[in-house]
């Protein structure tokens, strides 16, 4: 807009990069968004979670003293999901619009597949995404809407079988946003 005039506009510079942009607006949706919804932070219900390994080689491991899982594979395997975590038993509404985020990184530039699927006989997804890892952390942030119909048997798979390297995730939490 042409006419306003920000007081502080640094303040709303949220990538610090001197230049107030569409970068900027996205941080604050983020911060707006996390400030407002109730996080849970779903890698804390260890009894709900699923790790294996069915295709490949390497191991997933979860760790509680600090809320993060680490996958080591040493052979990508032929499909994303024959190495993956899931988390089971998640109770989802119609209407409603979910935030699910985690920060993660990889020792190698890979992705991993975040999906949303329930536990049926067909395993329908309702949501697929895609995160792009480095060796450095990185916050990945997944919208979630649009679902057909309320269940309590939604689950969360995040697959590595994609690439090799040390995935680490760490903070990951479901929150509903609306």
């Amino acid at each position: 807009v042409p006419d306003v005039t920000l007081t502080n506009w640094k303040a709303a510079d949220l990538n610090q990069d001197e230049v107030l942009n569409v970068f900027d607006l996205c941080l604050m949706k983020r911060v707006l968004i996390e400030s407002v919804s109730e996080k849970h932070n779903i890698l804390q219900d260890s009894d709900r979670w699923l790790w294996h390994v069915i295709e490949g080689s390497g191991e997933v491991v979860p760790d509680k003293e600090t809320n993060s899982i680490t996958a080591n594979v040493t052979q990508t395997s032929p499909e994303n999901w024959q190495i993956e975590s899931q988390i089971f038993d998640l109770s989802l509404k119609k209407n409603k619009t979910y935030l699910l985020s985690f920060d993660a990184s990889c020792s190698n530039n890979t992705e991993i597949e975040v999906n949303l699927v329930r536990d049926t006989k067909d395993y329908p997804r309702y949501f697929t995404g895609y995160a792009a890892l480095a060796s450095s952390k990185k916050h990945f942030s997944f919208v979630i809407d649009d679902l057909p119909e309320s269940f309590d048997d939604y689950y969360i798979s995040l697959e590595y079988g994609a690439g090799t390297g040390s995935y680490l995730i760490s903070n990951l939490t479901l929150s509903e946003i609306s």
